[in-house]
Formats: C-alpha cells, structure tokens, sequence
C-alpha cells in the first residue's frame, strides 16, 4: 500500500474505536457532567432535578433524597430534622466553675461518668454564675446569667462569647433568672428562642411566676404569650425544645412534673408527675435542668435530700415515656459530681433512636 492509503486507513480505524471499541464497553470512561440543566429521571446529577430519586440534586425536597443542601430534608419525616444536622450530645453547664460539658447519652447508659467530656469555661465578661443553657443548630451555646439577666451566645468550639440584644426581663416582667429553650418553628426553616419566668429563685414563700414568652428572632424582645394552667398555674420550670416543633417544661416540684407546654398560649393541659415505682424526680430545690434526647427526657437534679449521693451534686435520670409502668424512671449517673444548672440540646438532636 502506499502512505496514503495507510493513513486513510488508520484514520477509519480511529474513527470506528471512537464511535464503538472505546465507549460503552470500557467502564472507566464516562461523560463529563451534564451542566446544562438536563432535567432527564434518569441523570442523578442534575442541579434542579426534583425526582424522589435524585440522590445529589441541590433543590430535591424528597424524604428520599440524602444528600440536598437546604432544611427540607428529614429524620424520621419530621419537618426541619435532617440527617446532615444529628448532634450526638447533650450539653451541661457547671454551678461552680461555668464550665460547659458534653454527655454523650448512648454512651451514658452503660458507661455512666465515662460518657461526660469537659469542654471548657466560656469566655464570657462576668464572674456570675450560668442559671440556665439551651444550644442552638450552629453549636452556640446560649447561656443566661441570672444576676444580670443577660444572654450571652458562647461557641462550643472556641468558647469565644458575645453578648445578645437581650434585655433582662425580655420586655415583658420577668425576673433576671430565666430558662430558655430553641424549638422549631411550624414551617421547619428557622427555631424560635422561647423564655420562661422565675427560673432559680428559690424564695419563700415563692413569687409566682408569669409563664412563658416567645422572642423575636432579631431584636430579642420578648411577646407574653400566658401562664401555664392548671396547677402549674405560677410555678417556674426549664424549658426544653425539640426538632418536630414541640416545647416541653420541666417544673420544679416534688415530685417534678413534666408538661408539654402549648406555643401559642403557654397552657399546659397534660401534666405528667415524675414518679415511677420506687424512683421519683425531686426538683423543688437545687440545681436542676434537663433536655430531651432520643424520645427520653434526661434529668439532672440536686436536692438536698438526695437519697443518690451524700454530698448534694446532681443526679442523672432518664424518663423513657414508652417504657412499661414502673420502669420509666432510671438512674443513669448517680453523682455527676457538680450541680448542673443548665442542659440543652439544639433542635438537631433526634428525636427518637431506632
């Protein structure tokens, strides 16, 4: 042959591998991504593709989709609660140092002490003593001081501090001591900081308190929204909020009760007493907090009649609402070994642990 019908040759032969041999039947070659909007089922990597089995699409709102950047994407079909924002921990301040410490609760129940992790003292300009802490989905712990009624915003990497807009009272009469709780809003995008009054004073006779108050997500500034009912009607309590759009407040009496409290108009219909067989929640004085984790409710309590420890540090107990009757109330960490004055867990937390 001569050179021309050589290279005419080779060319053909390019040509027949580009278009058959080197295509379909090489798996290691593949196309470059489709950036051009193709909205085919099939392409489980275009950037608007709603299909409830696009697995990496930016704007999927599908319970099936696990990897969409924005809030719409749920834990066990609940609004707000997404996979990419599960916080293991409960967090816990100090009485006396201000120290923030994390307690793992899965590890908790068979390990005990093991499962608390010091992070540190925040960075906070006042030597008062922390009365009560909640945390939020960017882990900010938000602490209130109750001597001076602030809230202070503490990052839970840094423990660098910054003073919010609060003003003490929350522009609607309450004391300086406050507890304090995030809990998601209806629509699921943002979580509403909630107040209750009279939280850690410990006067007698006792001041009646005046419920419950929503703040407002920029200013702070506090709407009344009522008293609790019943015969919480006046008594102070902390606040803890959950992922699926509920707040709960943990009262101090003895027995303790716990009540869901409404959000629109602070009523509590449906008290429940913390007594259980032989164990009870003792909250009427003390130090006292608690979050809700993994459907329980995790109690720290010091009363001076603590039948768990003779040196008055808190008690950790766990309130499992779906265990039989008479095993509902458990001991997880007898001497915590300080007074806990505040818990909290962000709305990331689950909700319940399959």
């Amino acid at each position: 042959m001569n050179n021309l019908k050589v290279l005419l040759l080779l060319l053909l032969a390019g040509t027949l591998c580009v278009f058959v041999a080197c295509g379909d039947d090489d798996s290691s070659f593949s196309l470059p991504p489709n950036d051009s909007g193709d909205n085919n089922a099939d392409n489980n990597n275009a950037n608007n593709d709603i299909s409830p089995n696009n697995n990496n699409a930016n704007n999927n709102i599908s319970p099936d989709n696990n990897n969409a950047n924005n809030d719409n994407n749920d834990n066990n079909n609940l609004p707000g609660v997404d996979d990419l924002c599960l916080d293991p921990y409960i967090y816990i301040v100090e009485e006396s140092t201000n120290a923030i410490w994390s307690f793992d609760p899965e590890r908790g129940i068979t390990e005990g002490l093991a499962a608390l992790e010091k992070i540190g003292v925040p960075k906070c300009p006042t030597d008062d003593s922390p009365n009560s802490m909640t945390i939020d989905r960017e882990r900010n712990a938000w602490i209130n001081y109750g001597a001076i009624g602030k809230i202070y915003k503490v990052s839970l990497d840094t423990l660098e501090c910054t003073e919010t807009p609060y003003v003490s009272g929350g522009n609607v009469g309450f004391t300086p001591n406050i507890s304090l709780s995030f809990s998601r809003d209806p629509s699921g995008q943002e979580d509403t900081l909630f107040i209750s009054d009279h939280t850690g004073d410990d006067a007698y006779p006792p001041v009646p308190g005046k419920g419950v108050a929503a703040l407002d997500h920029t200013s702070l500034a506090g709407t009344l929204l009522g008293d609790f009912s019943g015969e919480l009607q006046g008594d102070r309590c902390e606040l803890t909020g959950t992922g699926d759009g509920k707040l709960y407040g943990f009262f101090a009496k003895n027995p303790a009760v716990l009540a869901e409290i409404n959000k629109t108009d602070g009523t509590t219909p449906s008290p429940i007493a913390l007594q259980d067989g032989s164990e009870k929640v003792n909250a009427i004085v003390g130090g006292y907090a608690f979050a809700f984790w993994g459907g329980n409710f995790w109690f720290f309590t010091a009363p001076s009649d603590n039948p768990h420890n003779d040196n008055h540090m808190s008690t950790l107990t766990r309130y499992n609402p779906a265990a039989p009757e008479g095993q509902r109330l458990s001991i997880i960490i007898p001497d915590v070994g300080f007074v806990v004055v505040g818990a909290g867990v962000s709305t990331c937390a689950p909700i319940k642990i399959d």
